[in-house]
């Protein structure tokens, strides 16, 4: 064959090749066989947002191709996407409305220099707002906490030296940021007690129980909202030892240490409605704190202002043992992928500063007013309360 026909055939043959390799590339596309277009990958900027992100690009990986569209709109505003999906970290916050120290209120009330025979009964209502800031260390978004409540004692002292008494109360509490909002009704029932060392000094007790039904709401993607309802449990004790330094006829200084315990635990729930793929099923939690108290309290008797007496108290505590944040771990229907998400840090070391104002109303019953101001880790929190006490 002449050389110039053997060129011409070879040349034929590599453009035919080229050809078949271009058709079958094209064929390839078409079916999807090419390789696809790199997902967009979620990331997080602290503890509880990496935990998001993970479970958003899981969620991707195992539906993401057959909802492209879905991610696509997600991706548009990833930092706002993960952050609804972090939504549940409200729950592992929620631990810290129950764990709101019952025994503040009885302890005020048993801590007097005066006698204590025969029937106390008092009543107040109160209202605790408060702002819990934002944690550097897990990423968990501040909020704001309130609570509003009453309660009822009654107590018997047989001599001048032993007082018994038990306590029931209901509130109302509620945290709520821009991840949604829980609120619910806690109801505590507790007895407390006071011994007297011949005027020197009282020993003051309290032993509680508190029930928590809450419901949340949660924000969800494209203004979606999810509802759940759950309920706990908590459980408070605390003893408390007042030394009395009498100061003439004005009044008693009162310095004390106290040893103060308190444990909750939330209940395992899914979110509705449980068809849509974004709902999240949330495990129970548990968190217990116990603190060793010292402070020192006032007291100035009616000699020096009439029928009306002032009260102050400055305290801190210590964390002894127990758990500064608490946790829960979320799972969507899709995926077994779970989200560990904490709480805000409930800190190692508390403050409480507080007046007491009180004065006779009528002939049988006495007025009082509290106000105190609670710091702890990032909760900032104010507390006033009013009531009436009589002796019969």
């Amino acid at each position: 064959m002449p050389r110039t026909h053997i060129g011409n055939h070879w040349s034929f043959m590599l453009t035919g090749r080229i050809a078949v390799l271009a058709v079958f590339f094209c064929i390839c596309v078409e079916s999807g066989l090419a390789q696809a277009p790199t997902p967009f990958v979620f990331t997080g900027w602290n503890y509880n947002t990496r935990q998001a992100a993970s479970a958003l690009n899981a969620l991707q990986d195992t539906w993401g191709e057959t909802n492209p569209a879905t991610f696509t709109s997600l991706a548009a505003n990833s930092r706002l996407s993960v952050d609804r999906m972090r939504g549940p970290e409200l729950v592992a916050d929620s631990l810290s409305m129950a764990l709101w120290r019952p025994w503040d209120i009885t302890h005020q009330r048993v801590r007097t220099i005066r006698e204590e025979r025969g029937w106390h009964t008092w009543s107040e209502g109160y209202v605790r707002l408060g702002h819990v800031g934002a944690d550097k260390r897990t990423g968990a978004m501040r909020y704001d906490t309130s609570r509003y409540g009453y309660m009822f004692g009654a107590d018997y002292g047989d001599s001048r030296y032993w007082q018994f008494g038990g306590v029931f109360g209901h509130g109302l509490p509620c945290i709520d940021n821009d991840l949604g909002r829980i609120h619910g009704d806690d109801f505590t029932v507790g007895l407390y007690s006071k011994y007297n060392f011949f005027d020197q000094g009282a020993i003051s007790t309290f032993l509680g129980y508190g029930y928590q039904h809450c419901k949340m709401r949660r924000n969800g993607f494209s203004g979606a909202l999810h509802y759940g309802s759950f309920s706990g449990d908590a459980g408070y004790a605390s003893i408390e030892y007042t030394h009395i330094i009498p100061l003439a006829d004005l009044g008693a200084l009162m310095p004390l240490i106290a040893v103060d315990y308190q444990t909750a635990w939330t209940k395992r729930f899914s979110e509705t409605p449980h068809s849509n793929q974004w709902s999240q099923s949330v495990s129970g939690s548990n968190m217990g704190r116990t603190m060793l108290r010292f402070g020192i309290d006032s007291k100035w008797d009616a000699l020096l202002f009439g029928d009306f007496d002032l009260a102050s108290r400055v305290q801190g505590a210590f964390l002894l043992e127990g758990d500064r944040r608490a946790s829960v771990t979320s799972t969507t229907p899709m995926t077994d992928t779970a989200m560990n998400l904490r709480s805000a840090d409930l800190g190692w070391f508390e403050f409480n500063t507080g007046l007491t104002a009180s004065g006779i109303y009528g002939e049988r019953y006495n007025w009082f007013i509290d106000f105190d101001v609670f710091t702890t880790g990032c909760i900032v929190a104010l507390q006033g309360q009013f009531g009436l006490s009589t002796r019969w």
